[in-house]
């Protein structure tokens, strides 16, 4: 049975190592943006950056900052990150900065190391219209417009690139070579572990999916890529909770889980 709906949706999701944030808009906001000026509580897209006099080379990958009150994540041109930081009025302190650890091209690479650098030097925030300002006073200037809506991938027919392994309240970056999630309209699902390519069949009742069974190669797994190949296996072949949160996919079972993007 192929898919006849699509699967719920969730506000926008910011995943990182081990952190999950839950984003809602509140009090006056822009227009169509989610922001709150007053807090800086929103979704922003970093549109200009300098650290120590150098500027961001912002053409090498995309930079978000999501802001729920004191949690802070978002996507650093390579990898998702999270962080903590405490405002007091226009004053901030960025701290606790951690991130996934996907490998990715060395100008996203360098785009990524320096604005982390420089986020956790920012010490004041501050708004102007639409536009958040983060700085430091001694080389760090960072600013971010809203960011649009994420427009919702499609379950079907989206190649699904895994990034995070989930295990009960952990979460793990991705290992060996990338692993993907396909399902097809026909009913047919393909992928890879990361180690081992799988084919199968699925369906989806509401927002379950059964996957399976899955065939794949009687090849061995190097050590990197033989827990990560187990886990994969497991959470997809049988029934798995699914969410669909704009770019994301997330798969859950019996408290182990997995957590992709599209394209």
């Amino acid at each position: 049975m192929r898919p006849t709906r699509p699967l719920t949706t969730i506000g926008v999701l910011v995943a990182g190592a081990a952190v999950a944030l839950l984003l809602t808009g509140c009090g006056d906001t822009t227009p169509g943006s989610g922001v709150d000026p007053a807090t800086f509580d929103g979704d922003w897209q970093l549109t200009s950056g300098s650290v120590d006099g150098t500027d961001l080379d912002l053409a090498a990958g995309d930079v978000t900052l999501t802001v729920d009150g004191e949690q802070w994540g978002g996507t650093s041109a390579c990898n998702q990150y999270f962080a903590t930081a405490t405002l007091d009025g226009d004053q901030v302190t960025v701290g606790g900065v951690g991130s996934t650890e996907m490998a990715c091209d060395e100008p996203r690479m360098a785009l990524e190391a320096a604005y982390l650098a420089g986020l956790q030097r920012v010490t004041t925030a501050a708004t102007d219209g639409d536009t958040l300002t983060l700085s430091s006073g001694d080389g760090v200037v960072l600013e971010f417009g809203p960011v649009a809506p994420t427009p919702t991938a499609d379950l079907v027919g989206t190649t699904w690139t895994l990034t995070t392994l989930l295990d009960g309240d952990s979460a793990s970056s991705t290992v060996g070579e990338p692993a993907t999630l396909t399902l097809a309209d026909d009913g047919t699902v393909t992928g890879s572990t990361g180690c081992r390519t799988f084919r199968g069949r699925w369906e989806q009742d509401g927002d379950a999916l059964s996957i399976g069974p899955l065939a794949t190669p009687k090849i061995g797994c190097s050590p990197e890529t033989r827990s990560q190949d187990t886990h994969v296996l497991a959470v997809l072949d049988g029934e798995v909770a699914a969410t669909i949160d704009g770019q994301s996919l997330t798969l859950e079972r019996d408290g182990r889980g997995l957590g992709y993007s599209a394209g």
